[in-house]
Formats: structure tokens, sequence, C-alpha cells
């Protein structure tokens, strides 16, 4: 008896432990936002997608808000806290389109352009697929396109030329990607 409340209160407590370090959805998504004063008189928006295993920081934290400005692209930036959570629960394009792309046509942005790092690739498509009319531009930087069983099948066939994927699969999203 006393394993098994034992064991009972490890699940609980691991439970709890998993959910409290859980990313939260929040909405607004959480953004950092940087001004380009080569934007101006041209108003573009690029939006910086993270990978999974980094922060909206990385970008600046990597340099390449920097290298935008002293490039004088015309672009503002802003990069969201676009995490796992988002995407797994399928809340990802939405948020993107109502949080950031929605108020930046309202503000006047000319263009709307996506850069995505991984699964920031991955969410980039996402947002391409549901919001085309919306997308300017998209920037892939190794996104994340699976885990491969889609690169098996397609390897099987002799490549991506003689692959024939048929309708799209509900809910399978990395066969719909290829």
């Amino acid at each position: 008896m006393i394993l098994i409340l034992f064991r009972g209160l490890l699940f609980f407590l691991s439970l709890a432990l998993l959910t409290s370090c859980a990313p939260r959805l929040t909405t607004p998504i959480p953004t950092l936002e940087y001004t380009n004063p080569a934007a101006r008189n041209n108003p573009k928006l690029l939006i910086f997608l993270r990978g999974r295993g980094s922060g909206n920081q990385m970008f600046e934290n990597e340099g390449m808000i920097q290298a935008v400005i002293d490039r004088r692209l015309p672009f503002d930036m802003v990069a969201p806290d676009s995490h796992l959570g988002y995407l797994k629960s399928g809340s990802l394009s939405l948020r993107i389109h109502e949080d950031i792309i929605v108020p930046a046509k309202a503000k006047g942005y000319k263009e709307i352009w996506l850069a995505g790092v991984s699964m920031g690739g991955l969410g980039s498509w996402f947002i391409l697929r549901d919001y085309p009319e919306d997308i300017d531009g998209i920037i892939l930087i190794s996104p994340f396109l699976g885990e491969g069983s889609t690169v098996a099948e397609i390897q099987a066939f002799g490549g991506i030329d003689a692959w024939n994927p048929g309708q799209d699969i509900a809910g399978d999203w990395e066969h719909n990607i290829w």
C-alpha cells in the first residue's frame, strides 16, 4: 500500500514539474520589436521565427538584427516568442496573423516577410500555407521538415522528382509539407 501511495505521489510531483516547465501560450504572443531607420520611407516588416532550443532574443544575440540595419535593408523587425507550444497546439499561424500581421498592415507596412530558423522554418511554412495573401517573401534557414519517415519514402521512390505524394493526409503535416 505504501509503495502504491509513493508511486502516486511521484507521478503527481512529476506531472507538476512537467506542467510548470511547459511554456505558456499567451495572447498576444510575446514579441520583441526592432525599428530600422532604413524602413521609414518603404515600410516592410520581417518576422523572425526561432528554432526549438533558442529564445526570440537569439536574432539580436547572433547579430541578425544588426546585420539588417547595417545593410540598410528596408525592414523593421519583430521576433515573437514562437516556442514549440504554439506549433504543437496548432495556434502558431493564427497568433502570428492576429497578433503581428494584422496590426502591421493597419500601421501601413507594405510587405510582410518571414525568416525562420529550424523549427521557425517549419512555422513559416505553416503561416505561408494558412495566410498566403499576407506573405510577400519567406527566408528559410535550415528548416526542420520532419523526423524522416517522409524523406525515407521519397528516397524509396528514387527522389523528389519520382515521388507521388498523392493528396494531403489529414494530420500528417510532415507528408503534406513535402
